[in-house]
C-alpha cells in the first residue's frame, strides 16, 4: 500500500511538471507573440496534432496493451527493441511524402516546414518513450525527464527572449529539449534494448500486432482531430489570425485540466489496471466508476473557481489581451468537462480489445463539427465556431460514456463467466 502511495505521488508530481511546462510555454508565447503570430503558431500545432494522430497516438495505445501481453507470454525481452523501431518506419514515410510536396507550400509554410517536421518527430518520439517507461512503471525516471524537459525549454526561451521571440525559436527550444529528454530516457532503458538481436520477422510481427490493434483508433483519430482542430481552419478562412488565436486559447485553456487529469489517471492507473484485470475480471470497471465520480466533483470545483476568478486566471496563464475570451472559456470548460468523463471511461474496452465499440462516439462528433462549421461559421462567425466546438465536445463525452457503460456490462457477463 505504501509503495502504491509513493507511486501515486511520483506520478502526480510528474504530471504537475508536465502541466507546468505547458502553462509556462503557453504564457511565454501568449505574451511575446502578437495575436496574429499566435494564430499561425496554433495552426502549426494543429498540423502536428494531425500527424501525431496518424498513426502515432493510436500506436501508443496498442504498444501499452501489447507490452503487458508480451510480458505475460514471456516474449517481452525478444520483442522490446522492435517496439522502439516502429516509429522510425512512419517517420521515413512522412519524410518521403513531404519532400515532393514541399515545393507546393507557399508563404510562411514554405519557410518553416523543415523545422515543423523536426518539431513533430522529436515531440512524438519523446511521448513514445514516455509511454514505454510509464507502462513499465519507471516513475522516478519519468519525473526526472520531465524536469529536464521543462528546464531546457525555459533556459533556451530565456536566451532567445534577449533579442525577441520568434515562432522558429519556440520550435527550436522544443526540438532541443525533446532530443535531450529522449537521450536521457533511452539511456535509462538501454539495458532492455538489444538492437543487434532484432530480427526482421520479430519486427514485422510486433508491427502487425500493434497496428492491427491500433488501426481503428487511427481511422477515427482523423475525426477526433476534425472535432478538436478543424474549427481553427474555418476561423482562419473566414476571419483573421487574431480570431484563430482567440479560438485556440479558449479550447487550449479549457482542455488543460482535462489533460492534467487524464495524464495522472492514465499514467498511474493504466499499468496497474491492465496487470490486475487478468487476475480479477471487473477490476478496471470498478475503479473507473470511482474515478468518474471523483473527477465530476473536481470539474465542478474547476468551473466554480473560474466563475469567480476567471479574469485573474486568464491574466495569470495567458495575457491581458485575451480577456475578451472570458465568457467563451466558461462554455469551453463545460463542454470539455463532459468530454473528459467520456475519455476516462474507455480503459475497459481498450483492455479487452473492443475499441470498435467506440466507433460512433469518435466519428459522429467529427462529422457534426465539420458540417456545423460549414453551415454556421459563415453566418455566425466566431461565436458559431466556438459553440459548435462546445456542442460536439458534449456529444463526444455523452456518446462515449453510453458506449463504455453499455458494452462494459456485456464484457463483465462474457468474461466474468470464463
Amino acid at each position: 500500500m505504501r509503495s502504491r502511495f509513493i507511486e501515486l505521488i511520483t506520478v502526480t508530481a510528474s504530471s504537475i511538471i508536465e502541466l507546468s511546462t505547458t502553462l509556462l510555454i503557453t504564457k511565454i508565447v501568449a505574451v511575446q507573440l502578437s495575436k496574429d503570430g499566435y494564430g499561425f503558431y496554433s495552426l502549426i500545432l494543429s498540423v502536428v496534432a494531425l500527424f501525431s494522430l496518424l498513426p502515432f497516438s493510436s500506436l501508443h495505445v496498442g504498444i501499452e496493451r501489447y507490452i503487458i501481453e508480451y510480458k505475460n507470454r514471456n516474449k517481452f525481452a525478444r520483442f522490446y527493441a522492435s517496439i522502439y523501431l516502429i516509429h522510425i518506419v512512419f517517420f521515413v514515410l512522412y519524410l518521403l511524402l513531404l519532400l515532393p510536396l514541399s515545393p507546393f507550400l507557399t508563404g510562411e509554410w514554405n519557410e518553416i516546414w523543415e523545422i515543423v517536421y523536426l518539431f513533430f518527430i522529436t515531440k512524438v518520439y519523446k511521448q513514445f518513450v514516455f509511454c514505454i517507461l510509464n507502462i513499465n512503471r519507471k516513475r522516478i525516471s519519468i519525473l526526472y525527464a520531465r524536469i529536464i524537459d521543462l528546464s531546457i525549454q525555459l533556459i533556451l526561451l530565456y536566451f532567445f527572449l534577449i533579442k525577441g521571440l520568434s515562432i522558429q525559436e519556440i520550435l527550436y527550444a522544443s526540438i532541443v529539449s525533446s532530443l535531450l529528454t529522449i537521450g536521457y530516457l533511452v539511456y535509462i532503458d538501454s539495458h532492455n534494448i538489444y538492437l543487434k538481436k532484432v530480427r526482421v520477422s520479430d519486427f514485422l510481427l510486433v508491427l502487425k500486432d500493434v497496428f492491427s490493434y491500433s488501426y481503428p483508433l487511427i481511422i477515427w483519430g482523423i475525426f477526433a482531430w476534425i472535432q478538436s482542430m478543424i474549427g481553427r481552419w474555418f476561423v482562419d478562412f473566414y476571419l483573421t489570425k487574431s480570431d484563430v488565436a482567440n479560438f485556440s486559447m479558449i479550447f487550449s485553456l479549457s482542455l488543460l485540466p482535462s489533460t492534467a487529469i487524464s495524464v495522472i489517471i492514465g499514467s498511474y492507473f493504466v499499468p496497474i489496471a491492465y496487470s490486475n484485470e487478468a487476475k480479477s475480471t471487473g477490476f478496471i470497471g470498478r475503479y473507473v466508476n470511482k474515478i468518474l465520480f471523483a473527477v465530476s466533483l473536481v470539474w465542478l470545483v474547476i468551473i466554480l473557481t473560474f466563475l469567480f476568478l476567471g479574469e485573474y486566471i486568464i491574466v495569470l496563464f495567458l495575457d491581458v489581451k485575451y480577456l475578451n475570451i472570458y465568457w467563451y472559456l466558461f462554455w469551453g470548460l463545460l463542454g470539455t468537462g463532459v468530454y473528459t468523463l467520456g475519455q476516462l471511461s474507455v480503459y475497459e474496452l481498450y483492455y479487452y480489445k473492443k475499441v470498435k465499440y467506440l466507433l460512433l462516439p469518435n466519428l459522429l462528433p467529427g462529422l457534426l463539427t465539420i458540417v456545423g462549421c460549414m453551415i454556421i461559421v459563415p453566418f455566425w462567425g466566431f461565436d458559431g465556431a466556438v459553440y459548435v466546438n462546445v456542442f460536439t465536445y458534449v456529444i463526444s463525452g455523452i456518446l462515449t460514456l453510453y458506449c463504455t457503460l453499455y458494452y462494459g456490462r456485456k464484457i463483465k457477463i462474457i468474461y466474468g463467466n470464463c
